[in-house]
C-alpha cells in the first residue's frame, strides 16, 4: 500500500504490507516488460467496428478466446475448482456496437451449443472440422498452462454437459443491466463498453478481450482494468488476456511506474509529493477542483526516461540530426561520457524536437518531457537562484537495434547495461540529458531507416516527488 501527496505531511508514515500466499499481481502478466511470451496474454488487433457491422460474424480471435473460456472453466470443474466462471468484452463506446456484438456472440453459442450436443459423450463427433480446429487449438493453449490437465474428450464432455447454463449480458445505459455479483448460470458473459470500464469487480473472471481503446488511458483506470490480478492461484491457469499491442505496453508502462512509485514510498517511508503537468487539449483549472483519482504518474524523481522508438525516417527527420550535430558538436563537448555542466536552457533546446514516433504507447512524451524539465528550472530559480543540468554525449556512433523482448518494435534500452541509474558520474542532485547518436542501420534486426539519428536520456534528480497528469 502506498499514499500520494501534493501537500507536505512530515507527520505521516507510509507503512507496507506484503500480499498473502496465492495473490497474483502485476509483476507475474506485465512484469520485465515480456508480455508477448507471457503464457496468458494473447495480442491481438482491435476489433473492426465495420467489418463487424458489415459481415455480421466476430472475428476469428473473439471465438478463440470464447472457446478458451468454456473449455478452462470445465477443466477447473473437473480438478474440483467448482463455481460460476466470467468472461468480458469490451467492444466500442457505441450502443449499437454492444448490443450487435451481443447477437453474435449469442449466435455463436447456439451454435456451439449445438453442435457439441448432438452427441454429448463423444461431442467431438457432432462438430465441423473448423470447429474442430478450433476446439483443439484452445485446449493446446490450455495445456500450456495447466498441470495434469484432462483428457481433451473429458473436457468436450463436460463443456457439452454445462454449456446451456450460459447467459450473456449486454451492459450499458440502454439495458440497464450491471455486473451481478451472483451470477445464476455457471457461465456468465458480459459485453459492454464505459460502463464496466471503471470501478467494477468481476467475480471469478478468466477471460478478459479488449476489442477497443480506453479514450482516456488515465493510470486508475487502466488499474482498475487489471481484474485479473487478486487472489486467483488456483484459477491462474485458465485465465487468459487479449489485448492490442499498444494497449499491453500501456499496462506494462503503468505496472512500471506504480511499481517504482511503491519503491520510492517504501525506502522514505514518505508520501510522494505530486508535480502536476498538463496533458494538449487539456484546460488548466483550478486545483481544488481536480479529482485525485485521475492522477496519472508519469516521471519520478531519481528514474531514468528514453522514447522507445525514436523517430528514424529521413522523412520525419527532417534537418533535425543536423541540427542536433550542431548543438551538440565535438568541438564544444569533446569528451564521451563526461558530465559538462550545462543550462537547463540548454536542455530544454535540445529536447525542443520531437523524438518518439507519434501515437504509439511509450512512458516519454516529447510535451510531457519538456514541460517536467521546465518545471524543474522554475523550482531551481525560485529556490536557489540556478539554472543548473547535465550533458553527457554517450555515443556519437551507436549502433543500437530494436530488443527481441519487444517484438521487434522498440528499443529496450540506449545506455550500456553497466552504466547504473546514476551513470558516468553525474550529478544526482540536477536533471541530466545523456545523448547517443545512432547509426541508424538497416540490416535485420535493428531495422531502422538508413540514416543517423539522436536518442535522448533523460534523468530527473533524486527526490521523494513525481510528475502527473490530472485527467479530470
Amino acid at each position: 500500500m502506498y499514499v500520494y501527496s501534493t501537500q507536505t505531511t512530515e507527520h505521516l508514515i507510509i507503512e507496507f504490507f506484503d500480499t498473502g500466499t496465492g495473490y497474483v499481481g502485476g509483476n507475474y502478466f506485465f512484469g520485465n516488460n515480456n508480455f508477448n511470451n507471457s503464457s496468458h496474454i494473447r495480442t491481438v488487433p482491435l476489433i473492426d467496428l465495420n467489418r463487424l457491422r458489415t459481415n455480421n460474424r466476430i472475428p476469428d480471435t473473439v471465438i478463440e478466446s470464447m472457446l478458451l473460456f468454456f473449455l478452462g472453466a470445465a477443466i477447473l470443474r473437473l480438478q474440483g475448482n467448482v463455481k460460476k466462471y466470467t468472461y468480458l468484452l469490451h467492444t466500442s463506446f457505441r450502443q449499437a456496437d454492444h448490443h450487435l456484438a451481443a447477437v453474435l456472440v449469442n449466435q455463436f453459442k447456439h451454435e456451439l451449443t449445438n453442435q457439441l450436443r448432438q452427441n454429448p459423450n463423444d461431442p467431438i463427433i457432432g462438430v465441423s472440422p473448423t470447429l474442430r480446429t478450433q476446439l483443439q487449438n484452445a485446449y493446446a493453449d490450455l495445456q500450456q498452462t495447466f498441470i495434469n490437465i484432462p483428457s481433451f474428450h473429458d473436457v468436450l464432455v463436460e463443456t457439452a454437459r454445462r454449456i446451456t447454463s450460459t447467459e450473456i449480458i449486454e451492459i450499458n445505459s440502454d439495458t440497464g443491466e450491471g455486473i451481478r455479483p451472483t451470477p445464476a448460470r455457471k457461465h456468465t458473459l458480459y459485453i459492454g463498453g464505459t460502463k464496466i470500464g471503471r470501478g467494477v469487480t468481476v467475480k471469478n473472471l478468466l477471460v478478459t478481450f479488449y476489442g477497443r481503446d480506453a479514450q482516456q488511458p488515465q493510470m486508475d483506470t487502466v488499474l482498475q482494468h487489471a481484474r485479473m490480478y487478486g487472489y486467483r492461484w488456483n484459477e491462474l491457469p485458465a485465465i487468459r488476456l487479449y489485448l492490442p499491442n499498444h494497449l499491453a505496453q500501456r499496462f506494462v508502462d503503468i505496472h512500471e511506474s506504480d511499481n517504482l512509485v511503491r519503491e520510492q514510498c517504501q525506502a522514505s517511508h514518505l508520501p510522494i509529493q505530486l508535480i502536476p503537468l498538463m496533458a494538449r487539449g487539456i484546460k488548466p483549472t483550478r486545483r481544488n477542483v481536480l479529482n485525485d483519482n485521475t492522477n496519472r504518474i508519469t516521471y519520478q524523481g531519481g528514474r531514468q526516461y528514453f522514447p522507445s522508438l525514436p523517430i528514424s525516417d529521413p522523412n520525419s527527420l527532417g534537418n533535425q540530426t543536423q541540427q542536433l550535430d550542431n548543438l551538440l558538436s565535438q568541438s564544444q563537448y569533446p569528451n564521451l561520457q563526461q558530465p559538462y555542466t550545462v543550462t537547463i536552457d540548454n536542455i530544454l533546446e535540445i529536447l525542443s524536437v520531437q523524438y518518439q514516433t507519434p501515437g504509439l504507447s511509450s512512458t516519454w512524451n516529447d510535451d510531457l518531457i519538456r514541460q517536467a524539465v521546465t518545471a524543474l528550472r522554475d523550482q531551481q530559480q525560485r529556490n536557489q537562484n540556478q539554472n543548473i543540468g547535465t550533458l553527457v554525449i554517450v555515443n556519437r556512433s551507436a549502433d543500437i537495434g530494436k530488443s527481441a523482448n519487444r517484438n521487434y518494435t522498440q528499443i529496450g534500452a540506449v545506455l550500456p547495461g553497466n552504466a547504473g541509474n546514476a551513470p558516468y558520474k553525474i550529478n544526482r542532485n540536477y536533471p541530466t540529458l545523456l545523448m547517443t547518436r545512432n547509426d541508424g542501420r538497416i540490416d535485420p534486426p535493428r531495422g531502422w531507416d538508413g540514416v543517423p539519428f539522436w536518442i535522448p536520456v533523460i534523468r530527473f534528480p533524486d527526490g521523494n516527488y513525481a510528475f502527473a497528469i490530472n485527467e479530470s
